[in-house]
């Protein structure tokens, strides 16, 4: 049964993504609007990375990485590891809580515009017989310090071959055994911080230039084009993973919550949960009241993406709950 569920699920998502439009290009300033405001930033703090891998190293490796294309691109870039000693020393060591704190946080102890986001995703190797690869790819989001807003947002993923190639290792068994070995060597000893690089450079490439850059504003026209065989797709699902993990979770009281939205003859989960916290009336909470951001989305989003006990400690004690 858990299994059709799943299925389900999917298929739901599948029925969005086909309802998504579909844009061949698209304009820097058509898809990143805020960067072109009063909200555009001056200075970016990147938060400690949140390693979605087995790769135990991913996060300081990284880390490293971003800073040189971000200044070159503009942008007033904090030194990375200054920032993460900074908050070791405040007793900050859990890289997933910070990215609930308001990003307003950082502004007040940092003076900074943005905080950049990133999540790694592959960083990884694969071998397949006489063949190798090495993958890094990661999800990046910039958030306004004054307002929350998210200001830009990108994908980016590189994968090297490291085959064995053409080595002139002869034929037949003992040529095999040689193409093995030099496939298994070249993937092994492969330098992740090149193509960690890479990607940073494929996914700025779409980041508006910053104050500092020579070319500053003059990028408002600049067209995004899909790759060949590839489609740029804009959507929004309207809280797609809340929906499908009340519906796996059983939780009707959610679902019909989200219907009764939807139909618009009830206030929103976030309103509700906000509510819920405070023990205030729920239609003391509007859709622009700062209370349901902090006490309605941000814990909504954390319990689902795998907080606990931990994550409501940490946002009691950043909300002043």
């Amino acid at each position: 049964m858990r299994f059709l569920n799943i299925m389900g699920l999917l298929l739901v998502a599948l029925f969005f993504s086909a309802c998504a439009s579909s844009r061949p290009t698209t304009t820097k300033m058509a898809e990143f609007p805020h960067m072109y405001d009063d909200r555009r930033p001056l200075s970016i703090l990147m938060l400690p990375p949140i390693n979605r891998t087995t790769a135990s190293d991913a996060k300081e490796l990284y880390a490293t990485t971003p800073a040189p294309l971000m200044t070159n691109h503009g942008y007033y870039f904090f030194p990375p590891l200054v920032v993460f000693d900074l908050m070791k020393q405040d007793g900050i060591f859990d890289t997933e809580t910070l990215q609930e704190v308001p990003p307003q946080k950082f502004k007040e102890k940092f003076g900074a515009d943005a905080i950049l986001l990133v999540e790694i995703t592959e960083w990884n190797t694969s071998y397949i017989v006489v063949g190798g690869s090495v993958t890094v790819g990661f999800n990046m989001t910039l958030r306004s310090t004054t307002t929350g807003e998210e200001l830009w947002k990108r994908r980016a993923i590189v994968v090297t071959d490291t085959g064995g190639g053409n080595n002139n290792s002869g034929s037949g068994a003992a040529g095999l055994i040689a193409k093995m070995i030099v496939a298994a060597v070249k993937t092994a000893t492969t330098d992740y911080m090149p193509i960690a690089r890479a990607a940073n450079a494929r996914a700025v490439a779409s980041l508006p230039y910053g104050r500092y850059h020579p070319l500053f504003d003059t990028d408002r026209q600049a067209v995004l084009t899909a790759a060949p065989g590839n489609k740029l797709l804009a959507a929004d699902y309207a809280n797609i993973e809340g929906r499908g993990l009340a519906w796996l979770a059983g939780e009707q009281w959610k679902l019909d919550a989200f219907m009764a939205a939807d139909a618009g003859k009830g206030p929103g989960i976030y309103e509700k949960t906000a509510a819920s916290i405070l023990n205030v009336p729920v239609e003391s909470i509007t859709k622009d009241d700062p209370r349901r951001q902090i006490y309605g989305k941000t814990p909504e989003l954390a319990c689902g993406y795998g907080g606990g006990v931990g994550a409501f400690q940490m946002m009691a004690k950043t909300f002043g709950i």
